[in-house]
């Protein structure tokens, strides 16, 4: 990195400046714009007396240098964000476009070769227990018995198939290319390799909602309204039909939260 002072332009100024956005500071966030300014120069004095540094505003070998350090911190955050942005993005667009179809506790159409009916939407049901857990024996299929998700054995009735709140979530990941485990028969997201329980959340990671049902949610946005903290989220197997809802919830509300992102 070339040695930047006042009158500094380019993309290395705006590397610069996103990277002392990254660090809590008294003074006012930098435009990105690559123009070296007063404003700059006066996080760049804070930075330095910061790190124990010599503070005279100008960044050179020992400046960038200590930077190492924060600029490879930012580009593990731009990913991480990144993925977490993608995996919300597949999850909306299943729950606005081809996700509309799975209604799990209504009747489709007629299996006339075997006089039963499908679960509305059995297809695209069937896809994320496929992709979410996975038959090692048996590629492109779910390790869970694929009739009982598939087929209605009783109007407005899920089972025999299996709750897919999870299920859905991680299917999501999966979409999405993250690279995570497998759901594991019997257990939660918990237990599904790189998942670890945190205390607060962000967009991306899931969520589990207590009684009267077990429940998992995935987080699409967390903001403040009111002085509450409200989590909008996107959720699998929702009530009344098991289909796939997007849903406005207190934080209150969820009991725990986990994330693939640690």
């Amino acid at each position: 990195m070339r040695m930047l002072t006042i009158g500094s332009t380019g993309p290395e100024v705006k590397t610069l400046q996103t990277g002392l956005n990254l660090l809590p500071s008294e003074l006012v966030q930098l435009a990105v714009d690559g123009i070296f300014g007063l404003k700059t120069f006066e996080r760049v004095k804070e930075y330095q007396v910061l790190m124990k540094i010599v503070v005279d505003g100008i960044v050179g070998r020992q400046t960038w240098n200590t930077m190492e350090i924060l600029l490879g911190l930012l580009d593990r955050i731009v990913q991480t964000n990144q993925s977490r942005d993608k995996i919300v993005s597949v999850a909306k667009k299943e729950a606005e476009g081809q996700g509309m179809l799975v209604h799990a506790k209504r009747r489709g159409a007629l299996d006339a070769g075997k006089n039963k009916y499908f679960r509305a939407g059995h297809t695209q049901l069937l896809e994320y227990f496929r992709k979410a857990a996975p038959d090692p024996n048996n590629p492109g299929k779910t390790f869970f018995t694929e009739d009982d998700i598939a087929y209605l054995s009783q109007e407005n009735q899920l089972s025999p198939c299996p709750s897919w709140c999870g299920i859905f979530a991680l299917w999501a990941y999966k979409a999405a290319n993250i690279q995570v485990g497998n759901w594991i028969l019997g257990c939660g997201i918990d237990s599904v390799q790189r998942f670890k329980r945190i205390h607060y959340p962000q967009k991306g990671d899931i969520g589990y909602v207590g009684g009267p049902y077990q429940h998992m949610v995935l987080i699409e946005r967390v903001y403040l309204l009111r002085g509450w903290t409200m989590i909008d989220t996107i959720e699998g197997n929702s009530e009344p039909d098991s289909a796939i809802q997007k849903k406005k919830r207190s934080k209150t509300e969820i009991l725990s939260f986990y994330s693939a992102f640690l």
